[in-house]
């Protein structure tokens, strides 16, 4: 009976861990970047604190497009909400429709 505790226990141990560490560390990180902006306000587009959140957003929702879709998107050419919108899409998107024009309609000039 102790051994069959003593292997559950090490099962559910095992197992914790093998999920902990199965994320990378830089998704934690980029999310960390993101979340630590909750809750600010910012007083228009050229704040610096608010442009670190934007390159924050934007480099965490391009790895978890390319991770998620295959689709490997420039985090440069969007903003943060532009590929928002762009991973929506692609959550909705049918196998028929084509992404090239979908993205360059939020490309930046």
């Amino acid at each position: 009976m102790k051994a069959m505790k003593l292997l559950l226990m090490v099962i559910v141990l095992s197992f914790l861990v093998l999920s902990l560490t199965s994320d990378p560390v830089l998704a934690a990180n980029s999310r960390a970047r993101v979340l630590e902006n909750a809750g600010k306000t910012f007083t228009g587009t050229e704040d610096p604190a608010y442009q670190a959140y934007d390159q924050a957003l934007r480099d965490y929702v391009a790895k978890r497009i390319s991770k998620r879709y295959g689709v490997t998107v420039n985090p440069g050419g969007y903003s943060g909400f532009d590929l928002l919108d762009i991973e929506a899409f692609l959550k909705c998107k049918k196998t028929n429709e084509p992404l090239d024009l979908y993205l360059q309609k939020f490309q930046k000039k």
